[in-house]
């Protein structure tokens, strides 16, 4: 057990140290001694999955969830093996079974962004009215509904998370982008200039330039 440990520590500094394959090899002796230990088996998948070796990534990490059905990290880093894959079908799975076991506005938003790419556009509806719904949750709904050009939808869900938060800086971009599409130059630089010209956002700063050159405020716009 002893031993077992000290493979484990170090495995860790060296994890720390993104020496991946020397941590491998540590665990490896580790599970020499303990063939069966969620933690050793975990981190060996996690360690594969940051070394982008994804099958033998999936392997360790499907070992743990056979012994614990319920183990949210490896079910988390296989969902996103499956989505680096384009595996869409597979990674709502997992990511339907994670929600399940821990209810929360996050892992709602996750299921949300994946049903988004199966073109789910009624699993997203009824998320949409969940209880654990919040601005974030609605707001990646508008997102769903935009990304499958489900505009109409976008632009309701937008105006619903902004009531929920009215400064979700991301539900007010998106539904300023989708106004100025549309030609209703109006709205959207009403939302825009919400902003500052001092903004980190490269798109806010876009669109203010946009309408900086409309007013012929050239200086502005540079």
């Amino acid at each position: 057990m002893q031993e077992t440990i000290k493979y484990i520590k170090q495995a860790f500094e060296l994890k720390s140290q993104q020496c991946y394959k020397q941590a491998i090899e540590m665990l490896y002796k580790a599970l020499e001694l303990e063939n069966d230990n969620l933690e050793i088996l975990f981190q060996l998948g996690e360690l594969y999955y940051l070394l982008k070796n994804f099958p033998r990534a999936a392997g360790y990490l499907e070992k743990v969830t056979a012994k614990n059905s319920e183990h949210i990290e490896s079910l988390n880093i296989l969902k996103q093996i499956h989505i680096f894959q384009n595996e869409y079908k597979e990674a709502y799975q997992i990511s339907e079974r994670v929600f399940n076991i821990q209810k929360t506005s996050k892992n709602l938003s996750e299921l949300i962004k994946i049903a988004a790419k199966t073109g789910s556009i009624d699993k997203i509806k009824e998320f949409e009215k969940s209880d654990i719904a919040d601005g974030n949750v609605v707001y990646c709904c508008a997102k769903a509904y935009y990304d499958n050009s489900k505009l109409d939808d976008a632009k309701r869900a937008l105006n619903n998370a902004l009531e929920l938060e009215p400064d979700n800086e991301d539900a007010l971009v998106l539904l300023g982008k989708i106004y100025f599409d549309e030609s209703e130059f109006d709205k959207s630089k009403e939302i825009f200039n919400r902003f500052s010209k001092t903004s980190e956002n490269p798109e806010i700063l876009n669109y203010l330039g946009l309408f900086a050159l409309e007013d012929m405020k050239f200086i502005d716009a540079v």
